[in-house]
């Protein structure tokens, strides 16, 4: 979507012609522009918006440091995905962001994510290392997963690493008090 004020760019799901999303993606690697033209116009691509790569089916997806912000279940579902890179310029990353990603191994989160939301790893079942930003106060529970996951057999909330079998280490800040 864009945004024509501010010359900025969300990435958001595909739209099919009767206005259904159109989840599956099925490039091995997804590469995000840090810009895109349209119109004559050059716009930043600064957010992915929600649920913008669910259920894709890549291993790879490479995010450009114009990213500010990772929508609510953004790369949620993405069965392949086996890591990637969040960027220094990204500053939010909001709930389930990264749910159900059942073959991510590891995530360094940067230490300019002030905003993360609950439940960002639920069930991603190879997760083994995770390094949290310096400044992280909270490690929060998701409350509405049903929501966006009607089709889970899980409870209405989900912890931040409920079901993550493979988890063995965790760097958490001294600053996390919750």
């Amino acid at each position: 979507s864009l945004e024509q004020l501010s010359q900025t760019a969300t990435v958001i799901p595909h739209i099919d012609k009767n206005g259904g999303e159109l989840d599956l993606i099925f490039s091995d690697v997804i590469i995000i522009p840090s810009t895109i033209c349209h119109e004559g116009l050059t716009f930043d691509v600064t957010e992915i918006g929600d649920h913008a790569f669910r259920q894709s089916f890549a291993s790879s997806i490479l995010i450009p440091s114009s990213i500010t912000k990772i929508g609510t279940s953004a790369f949620a579902e993405c069965s392949k995905l086996t890591s990637l890179t969040i960027p220094n310029s990204v500053t939010s990353i909001q709930s389930a962001a990264f749910a159900e990603c059942h073959s991510l191994v590891s995530l360094v989160i940067p230490d300019s994510v002030i905003e993360i939301g609950g439940g960002m790893f639920y069930n991603c079942k190879k997760l083994r290392f995770v390094t949290f930003p310096k400044n992280m106060k909270c490690i929060a529970d998701y409350d509405d997963y049903r929501s966006n996951f009607p089709y889970s057999p899980t409870s209405e909330s989900i912890g931040f690493f409920e079901g993550c079998t493979a988890l063995e280490e965790l760097i958490i800040p001294e600053t996390v008090t919750s």
